[in-house]
Parts: structure tokens; sequence; C-alpha cells
């Protein structure tokens, strides 16, 4: 079961070892597989300088992404929903798709009044 959380343009944080990038994503949304929720969306760098950060976080492997922060009040408001909706959920997985996609397991939590954090617990 896929639920879209949202399909426009909503604003992505990746803390990584060497900083943070700043990316933008669309078709942001949330699969039910078994006990696991998957949180996928596609990464849309708007500029050079994100599409650098981007071919970044794919190309070079000590990247160490550690944490993903949404800033989008809908996307955490239905995914609150989802998750409130489901509570077989035990863990969640993080899609993120660009050239390839990159799967992560990871901890949500929500920050502030409209924000997600995930923490990264180790690629799959």
């Amino acid at each position: 079961m896929i639920r879209s959380l949202r399909a426009e343009t909503t604003s992505i944080e990746l803390n990584n070892r060497f900083g943070t990038d700043s990316v933008n994503g669309e078709n942001t949304e949330i699969e039910l597989t078994g006990n696991k929720a998957i949180f996928r969306t596609t990464l849309k760098p708007c500029n050079s300088n994100q599409k650098d950060d981007v071919d970044r976080l794919y190309q070079e492997s000590d990247y160490g992404l550690e944490s993903i922060y949404i800033f989008d009040g809908q996307v955490r408001d239905k995914l609150e929903k989802f998750l409130n909706a489901y509570p077989q959920v035990e863990g969640v997985l993080v899609e993120l798709k660009y050239t390839t996609t990159k799967f992560y397991t990871a901890e949500f939590i929500p920050i502030d009044n409209d924000g997600i954090l995930f923490n990264l617990q180790g690629p799959l």
C-alpha cells in the first residue's frame, strides 16, 4: 500500500560528515510492506550547487550520510497519520532516488511544528 505525502517539491537537508547539503525532493510517499514503512522521495536538484551535492552523495563512498531533515508540514502531517493508522509498523526505511536508489534504516523523529528528522542507522 503506497500513500502520496507530496507530489510537488519539498525541502530536504542531507546531514553528512562534511556538513549539510540542501536539495529538493519530489514525489514523496510512504509505503507499507509487512511491518516496515518505506519513506521514499526522488531527489531533484534545482541548481548546479544542489546537483554537485547530490552527485557527491551518489559518487563518494565516504560521504557519511547521518540524517535527513524534511521541512514540510504537509509531509509530516500525512506521515504521522499514516503511522498512527498502522501501529504494526516496527521500523522505517528511507529510500532516496536519483541516478540509482539508496536505502537506509532510520528512526523517525518529529521536529518543531513541521519538520521530520530521520536519524540514519545505516545503509542497506
